[in-house]
């Protein structure tokens, strides 16, 4: 390549497929794209990326989607539209007006063989305008196959079709009636989910240009045409942009048609955080054969890579000034503008100054000049993995990166989660009003596929879901959920309050926590999973309305026999005039069996009539979701309370014996006035013998229960936790006070010998 580029060739190689790096591939672009004389090129998505934006109750939000193969576009004619939910799109479920509206349909069922050109056609026929489908949830929006292999698209009838997230698709249903969308933007130049993200193990600025590589029509086998897409698509429209300008100009050297490309480029942006996607993706932008051709400028370097003892290329001390040399074009006396700028999020401290010593520079005709750059960096202040900029002369930029831990610093999906301000007050007189949380998105979805040799693939997007959650690790809410999100960093802004307009969190200490979704192939089947990162430092909430949350007790025999059916109580310290619970519970699935949830007693204990809904999931990652709602007669009150009341029972099955547990999630009580309020749960471990003749009772362990042990069990009899003389031991059936449940326990042992 090196000397091929000597005699004048330009060389041209695909940057590569493998998306961006993660933790099981710290290198995504390879050889010999990083060779540092060709030209390294990324691959864009300028045919199915369509942005559009809705706004609803005076929210808006930003969803970016997928158009359907030869779809067309929508265009800001279809703003305002109205949506009509059309279900799964059979026509059974369609109603009547969608006629001149736009349709929104779920993808799927699953394993149905309903084609997305079923569903087209099914709405199309209805009278709609205009289609738009949700995904399953987790997965990312893909371009929906209307048209089949070697089916002619210009026989289709086609409407404008696209592929939303799941979460976009949920909030668009919950705001339908209000929602108004705006498609004025139309489509614009993305990055390929697949294109890899640089740098090399060198470190070199790469990839360095970027060209539409996504459904390219192709010449295929069989002397025929298709849609393929790939860095390899995106290689030969820049081998053919290069062609172009090397017939225009047939004297400019590989370098100078390098900078030609790379300082003209179109810098492509981040429709989420605002900022330009980063030049580990795009290079220097993508290319502009209209402004190469009249460059007004050659530069050299094109590009800067900044290291704590380095700035690429060939400079080994990174605190000295780097000379950056500037050619005129043209044939008459140039003034350039020079200034610089670092992409920062809004309100973010630069720890990255640069010193120029000129803001202006005049060239005579061809005539060279340069200038000088110094960057003063403070890494121990840098908050993220690497800060971007670029250096402008003139209209020309020269894009440089900072890197904090140096390019080959191991990546972690997710890092630097940082909130601000630390501390938070919720009250009618003082509110914070602005939380930021900040992150950065180092790696897309991860990928794996059984007998794949790289091991898995990263996408460039990701699918995040942003909660809060407390010192004992239980969850309180969602910030945001965010499908479809480009790596990259990124800022939310949050009030403090929930969907309905509520605060979320009483007092006490708080993290971040954001979990990003990932799949694997297993057997054919698809299986999500998801990385949690937590914020290092925590948020501490100093004045709320928000009452503390209440103590649920999960109470369950401490030692139990195999093979036996036993109970979990859901016992409730403290309950005033409440109607309902809601709660989640988890547990490991190969060795229990869940068989079902009941009331407990304390909401009927009146008279009164119960509904209890459950959804279980008896599977390896044993889940379930239970309700509990109080529906009092005309002689009771509507709300009830008590202590130390037994609010609902589990009942499980041993398949194993060890120590177990089962955990409490999302535990909710509802009030008679509709608002809720959380619940911290204690307990729930429990050891299943390997053996059915065991004594639970013998607490001075000489293998009998008797008088002695009677002796002990007495002394310590109707006293609870909080009690001095409270003995665990002989809270046998842990419920935090030892009364005539426990005395039960014992009597049904008394005397019995191992």
């Amino acid at each position: 390549f090196r000397n091929a580029s000597k005699t004048g060739m330009m060389v041209v190689v695909a940057a590569g497929n493998e998306g961006s790096r993660g933790n099981k591939q710290k290198y995504a672009i390879g050889s010999p794209s990083s060779v540092d004389a060709c030209f390294s090129v990324a691959a864009t998505d300028d045919r199915s990326g369509l942005s559009f934006s809705a706004t609803a109750n005076g929210e808006k939000r930003r969803i970016v989607s997928k158009l359907a193969q030869y779809s067309p576009s929508f265009s800001n004619q279809l703003s305002n539209v109205a949506l009509v939910d059309c279900g799964y799109g059979k026509p059974e479920t369609i109603p009547e007006e969608v006629q001149g509206k736009i349709a929104i349909l779920q993808r799927g069922p699953k394993n149905s063989q309903m084609t997305f050109r079923e569903k087209m056609d099914n709405v199309r026929n209805a009278g709609a305008v205009a289609l738009i489908i949700y995904n399953y949830q987790g997965e990312q929006a893909i371009p929906p196959g209307i048209a089949v292999q070697g089916e002619d698209p210009s026989n289709i009838d086609f409407i404008p079709t696209c592929m939303i997230s799941y979460y976009d698709g949920q909030w668009l249903l919950e705001h339908s009636d209000a929602v108004s969308l705006d498609f004025s933007q139309g489509t614009s130049s993305v990055m390929a989910t697949f294109s890899s993200q640089g740098p090399g193990a060198d470190g070199w600025f790469k990839p360095e240009i970027s060209t539409p590589g996504t459904n390219i029509m192709s010449t295929v086998p069989r002397n025929s045409y298709g849609l393929a897409s790939g860095t390899s698509m995106a290689s030969p429209v820049m081998a053919g942009l290069v062609a172009l300008l090397k017939n225009l100009q047939p004297e400019w050297s590989p370098a100078q048609i390098k900078s030609a490309f790379m300082n003209t480029a179109d810098i492509l942006l981040n429709e989420v955080n605002g900022l330009p996607v980063t030049f580990t993706l795009q290079g220097a932008g993508q290319a502009l054969i209209d402004r190469a051709a009249v460059t007004s400028a050659f530069i050299s370097p094109q590009a800067l890579v900044v290291k704590k003892n380095e700035i690429l290329p060939f400079q080994t001390d990174s605190t000295k000034p780097v000379q950056i040399t500037i050619e005129n074009t043209k044939q008459k006396t140039m003034h350039y503008d020079i200034r610089h700028e670092v992409f920062l999020l809004p309100g973010e401290n630069n720890p990255v100054d640069i010193i120029i010593d000129t803001e202006k520079l005049s060239l005579g005709k061809k005539e060279k000049g340069s200038i000088s750059v110094t960057f003063d960096c403070d890494y121990k202040s840098m908050s993220k993995p690497r800060y971007e900029g670029v250096i402008y002369i003139a209209d020309l930029h020269i894009p440089f990166i900072v890197y904090r831990d140096g390019p080959n610093y191991d990546v972690e999906a997710l890092s630097d989660i940082r909130v601000t301000p630390e501390d938070l007050m919720f009250t009618q007189e003082n509110a914070t009003e602005d939380i930021s949380v900040q992150f950065s998105l180092n790696s897309g979805e991860e990928q794996i596929w059984d007998g794949f040799s790289g091991g898995s693939s990263y996408s460039n997007y990701g699918n995040i879901k942003i909660a809060v959650i407390d010192e004992y690790g239980e969850e309180w809410g969602t910030i945001a959920t965010l499908a479809g999100l480009l790596i990259g960093d990124y800022q939310i802004h949050w009030n403090g309050k929930d969907s309905s307009g509520r605060y979320l969190l009483p007092k006490g200490k708080y993290h971040i926590e954001i979990r990003v979704t990932n799949w694997k192939i297993n057997g054919g089947k698809y299986q999500y999973y998801q990385d949690a990162y937590s914020s290092q430092h925590a948020m501490n909430v100093v004045e709320s309305i928000v009452p503390e949350p209440g103590n649920l007790i999960v109470a369950v025999q401490k030692l139990l026999s195999p093979r036996k059916y036993f109970t979990v109580d859901l016992i409730l310290e403290d309950a005033e005039d409440v109607v309902g619970l809601e709660y989640e519970f988890s547990y490991n699935g190969n060795k229990l069996m869940c068989e079902g949830a009941f009331d407990g007693g304390f909401f009927s204990s009146d008279g009164a009539d119960v509904e209890l809904v459950e959804d279980i999931d008896d599977s390896e990652d044993g889940h379930g979701i239970v309700s509990l709602y109080r529906y009092a007669q005309r002689d009771q009150e509507e709300g009830i309370s008590g202590q130390h009341v037994k609010i609902s029972s589990l009942s499980f099955k041993p398949l194993d014996s060890g120590r177990m547990s089962i955990n409490l999630l999302n535990c909710q009580l509802i009030y008679t006035n509709g608002s809720k309020a959380k619940l911290r749960y204690r307990g729930g471990s429990f050891t299943v013998s390997k053996e059915y003749d065991f004594l639970l009772c013998d607490l001075n362990n000489d293998k009998v229960v008797d008088m002695y042990d009677w002796r002990i069990f007495k002394e310590h009899y109707l006293t609870v936790k909080t009690d001095k003389n409270y003995n665990k031991e002989c809270d046998f059936n842990q419920d935090e006070r030892i009364d005539i449940e426990d005395l039960v326990i014992f009597g049904r042992e008394y005397r019995k010998m191992l």
